[in-house]
């Protein structure tokens, strides 16, 4: 029986604030129909990044979500009828996170509202540290294929190749291992324009190698992310706040490490494989720092006695498992 003895009663009673208490439920369709814009109905669609259809329907409610966001921060709204809203009033709160608070943060970021997700163990999935990984494996061993495969794909250390780019080296000379062909297409290849942009990967290679060797990683590290514009790369990207706060986050990780004694580059590279093999993650550090004018997004059980005014209920079109 559920009786008085077993029943919620609210802490808070808006009778005596005189505050009126609104819900809002908002509808969305799973599946969303395309806008044809061209003339000819036989003719493919064509994908619009910038059409909700495209979109999964975590990034459609959040969509909705930030522009209903500017509407109350443009409003006659009050909390408790004294002050405007800001952003650290409102919360979003999801059943699971993993995977989705990064999609909400990111539309948001596209609205200018920043957000902090607090979501763990998903660092080590991110592009930006993929990336910085791999360019860490290069220093560290010049003749690892896949690692450096991925700094000539990326935007780690100039501009990235193209995958014919990336053919052309291979067909060069099929009877070496992937690093030998690269060097040897910064000599003799064919096109002079890949010829160039290898050579100048190559040597800033070079270059980064021969600086871990007389200073501490770390700083290596640091003077990459500062002259290759990478971390101003990635701020321009969706979620960049939150790419940011990982790449240093990162750093101040290999910072760390760099502190004990004889822990060198090549450690740290066996620090984070042990930690991957045991299926543990450095955590995504907070973009936002705490107390910041911020959206909050979180998971319902991590936002069990906190009090936010203005609360939104996202992703309840999911079956439950």
């Amino acid at each position: 029986a559920y009786g008085e003895d077993v029943a919620l009663y609210p802490g808070r009673d808006d009778d005596e604030s005189n505050v009126p208490r609104t819900i809002e439920v908002h509808l969305l369709e799973h599946k969303m129909q395309s806008v044809v814009t061209d003339d000819e109905s036989d003719a493919p669609a064509m994908v619009d990044a910038d059409d909700p259809a495209e979109w999964e329907s975590i990034e459609r409610e959040a969509y909705l979500i930030a522009t209903r966001i500017r509407e109350i921060l443009d409003s006659d709204m009050t909390i408790d009828g004294s002050r405007k809203p800001s952003l650290k009033d409102i919360a979003i709160l999801l059943r699971a996170p993993a995977f989705r608070a990064e999609r909400i943060v990111g539309v948001l970021d596209r609205f200018g509202i920043d957000a902090s997700a607090q979501v763990r163990g998903t660092m080590f999935d991110t592009t930006e540290i993929r990336d910085i990984r791999a360019l860490l494996e290069v220093l560290d061993n010049a003749q690892q294929d896949i690692p450096l495969a991925t700094v000539l794909r990326s935007h780690i250390i100039g501009s990235p190749l193209s995958e014919e780019g990336l053919l052309a080296i291979r067909l060069l000379d099929r009877a070496v291992p992937f690093h030998g062909a690269v060097r040897r297409y910064a000599g003799e290849g064919e096109d002079e324009c890949l010829k160039s942009a290898l050579s100048k990967t190559l040597n800033r290679i070079q270059q980064y190698r021969r600086a871990m060797r007389d200073r501490p990683f770390a700083d290596v590290l640091w003077e990459i992310l500062d002259q290759t514009g990478y971390l101003a790369y990635v701020g321009g990207l969706s979620g960049g706040t939150q790419r940011r706060a990982n790449l240093r986050g990162f750093h101040e990780r290999a910072r760390e490490f760099g502190t004990f004694k004889t822990q060198g580059l090549r450690r740290f590279l066996q620090f984070i494989e042990s930690l991957e093999q045991g299926d543990q993650d450095l955590g995504a550090p907070p973009a936002i720092a705490e107390g910041a004018d911020a959206v909050r997004i979180m998971s319902i059980h991590a936002a069990k006695g906190l009090e936010f005014p203005i609360v939104f209920l996202a992703d309840l079109g999911r079956r439950f498992n």
